[in-house]
């Protein structure tokens, strides 16, 4: 498999793509079960299994109802919601039937505000069991779906990405709440992305004695092609941080390069007990991190080298003057 170092992950339609996933099992009789989302994703999905008591057949729809709220405001008088409900059809007459009610809406100051609102009769557990309510947002679309065993689709509507950290499993009869499943791909521009300004950064870099800190300049390299193909000839800034440094990208993206700007994050040095030894983390063209055995070493001669033994690479980079960002 050819991975990349300043590079294009060829697995890339396989990887997660700095994707996280919190799942857990509750299993347990709740009311309101809050937990928190990455609003910082480029794509968002989360999905609950529960049961509830939707009790006896009735004229009116169940008040037993249970849903996903999310953009939840911490004061608590709004959030935006899906939720499940069980209705009869035509109670009393013989083509009565029970059906699934999946209403998607806004809930302000106690009051809901339902904007889609479908019935289905199939694909679902009426009497009480288990069934899971998904909602995902990825592509400017919100698609919520449904069901006991193969949850089906009930909306495709157009829905921007949660701003809000809280989300919540509500219910107005007595849960069970099953299982929790939250997963999303992180917006890594946005979580690169730094307030370093390239000035600033040249002002500091006249004045200080650090000989680590500075602007570096793609030098040359020695690389596994089979492992590995370059994505850019970059120039980095290096500048001091709390944890030891931060590598700045300044130019020369060539494989994503519509997403790199400068003053974005491409790499971090962790200071070891050795003078001029660091353990690198780097960030390659699709901003996937590298870390694995990474490291960073600068020589007597003031060469700049980027140690990516398990990929049998090496890059090597030079300190340059003052460069327009």
């Amino acid at each position: 498999m050819k991975f990349s170092l300043l590079f294009l992950p060829l697995f890339l339609a396989a990887a997660s793509h700095a994707g996280q996933r919190m799942y857990m099992t509750v299993d347990s009789v709740v009311d309101v079960y809050n937990f928190s989302i990455d609003t910082l994703s480029l794509e968002l999905a989360i999905e609950a299994r529960a049961a509830i008591d939707f009790g006896k057949n009735s004229p009116q729809r169940s008040r037993a109802c249970w849903g996903i709220a999310w953009n939840c405001r911490e004061d608590g008088v709004s959030f935006d919601y899906v939720a499940m409900r069980l209705k009869n059809t035509d109670f009393g007459n013989i083509t009565d039937f029970r059906a699934a009610e999946i209403e998607y809406g806004h809930h302000h100051n106690g009051v809901d505000s339902p904007l889609n609102v479908i019935s289905i009769e199939k694909a679902h557990n009426l009497r009480g069991g288990d069934n899971t309510i998904a909602v995902e947002w990825f592509d400017g679309r919100m698609r919520v779906f449904s069901g006991e065993k193969l949850p089906v689709q009930v909306f495709d509507i157009e829905g921007v990405l949660p701003q809000e950290k809280g989300c919540k499993v509500f219910s107005t009869g007595n849960l069970m709440l099953r299982t929790l499943v939250v997963e999303s791909r992180s917006d890594m521009a946005k979580q690169l992305a730094t307030g370093y300004d390239p000035d600033d950064l040249e002002r500091r870099f006249n004045e200080t004695s650090d000989p680590v800190e500075g602007t570096w300049t793609y030098l040359d390299r020695v690389t596994d092609d089979t492992r590995a193909r370059l994505g850019g000839i970059y120039t980095v800034s290096i500048v001091k941080d709390d944890d030891g440094y931060l590598i700045l990208y300044r130019s020369g993206a060539k494989v994503n390069s519509g997403k790199w700007a400068p003053m974005m994050i491409k790499g971090k040095l962790a200071d070891t007990p050795f003078v001029g030894h660091f353990n690198l983390k780097w960030y390659d063209s699709m901003m996937e991190p590298v870390d694995d055995e990474c490291s960073a070493s600068i020589d007597g001669e003031g060469i700049l080298t980027l140690s990516f033994p398990i990929h049998k690479s090496t890059l090597r980079f030079y300190k340059t003057g003052r460069i327009m960002p």
